[in-house]
């Protein structure tokens, strides 16, 4: 179930007994999708009384040597090391693009990344104040940005209490599209140059969303623990432990071409993929086991469906390739 790169990494750093429970663990939350500490001792697999195996996990999770630093940190420097360092030089030429959501957004952070020479796009909020004329400030909002438009200011001053100039504005409302319309546009402070440059380069920061989507309903429910603390991190490294696990999972299986087993691949009026590399392994993972678990109905089904046998065979050679990326 574990990469090989993991299997090392826990074994060193943990006994025996507890690497084990590790694996269950990763298994049990891929199985059940939930991260709460209640759920997890519900359908732990030992043979012992629900409070015990809920103390069971609690115990495991106030390790001393589970933490950030020592089984996550650590792994994280190692798969650089041995899996995507040599990959990083080829990307010297190419610019590094700072990008920040409106909770993320300061001029003072862009002064920063400008004097840096780093680039960057930051999303403003729309009641931020910019100075298009001298002593003439208005806020975001009042720029006539609707549906389909889009425009790029240069040289612009930002906030009426800091009064940063130097700046450009890039600002996007798509379009409707297929019957829908974006609920408000973007506004972006940036240094990229060009309208195109900066709406492409902000795209790109939605990636992050997916990772937070999959974290809470589209995943492991992280929003269903009330947990704080030292407990939430200790929750948060074991559901980071099985999202790269799943994600790694999933790019294996994309790679033979036999995702449409697990999803729908495309979808009408949609440009990019319906599921991620996660969902993929995570839901491949589900699968797989409803299948073996079922496998003696599945086999009179298909004697009932002589007819059916072709595509039953298909998918068991699918399901063959699947099991071997994990």
């Amino acid at each position: 179930m574990l990469p090989e790169l993991y299997q090392n990494h826990f074994q060193k750093h943990l006994k025996p007994c507890d690497y084990l429970l590790l694996e269950i663990l990763i298994n049990l939350l891929q199985s059940i999708k939930q991260i709460k500490l209640e759920k997890l001792a519900t359908s732990l697999p030992l043979p012992i009384l629900f409070e015990s195996r809920r103390k069971k996990i609690q115990r495991f999770l106030s390790l001393p040597e589970w933490n950030v630093k020592t089984i996550w940190l650590s792994l994280i420097s190692q798969w650089i090391n041995t899996s995507i360092a040599h990959v990083i030089s080829k990307f010297e030429k190419y610019k590094i693009v700072f990008l920040g959501d409106r909770e993320f957004c300061s001029v003072d952070l862009a002064s920063w990344l400008r004097d840096k020479k780093v680039y960057f796009c930051l999303r403003l909020k729309k009641n931020n104040f910019v100075e298009l004329e001298s002593e003439n400030w208005c806020q975001l909002q009042q720029l006539g940005l609707k549906p389909g438009i889009s425009f790029y200011l240069r040289g612009v001053k930002m906030t009426k209490t800091k009064q940063v100039p130097g700046f450009d504005l890039a600002a996007k409302w798509q379009k409707k599209r297929y019957g829908l319309t974006p609920e408000e546009g973007w506004f972006i402070l940036t240094n990229l140059g060009s309208l195109e440059s900066a709406i492409t380069a902000y795209k790109k920061r939605f990636g992050i969303e997916e990772m937070f989507r999959d974290f809470k309903k589209g995943g492991y429910n992280l929003e269903g623990t009330k947990v704080t603390g030292d407990r939430l991190i200790s929750l948060l490294i074991l559901m980071s432990i099985a999202y790269t696990v799943s994600t790694f999972t999933g790019q294996k299986i994309k790679s033979t071409g036999i995702q449409n087993y697990i999803g729908r691949v495309k979808e009408s009026k949609r440009t990019s993929s319906r599921h991620s590399n996660f969902y993929i392994g995570l839901y491949g993972y589900s699968w797989l086991n409803f299948c073996f678990a079922l496998s003696e109905k599945i086999t009179q089904l298909m004697n009932l469906s002589p007819n059916k046998r072709p595509f039953y065979q298909r998918g068991q050679k699918a399901m063959t390739l699947i099991l071997s990326a994990f």
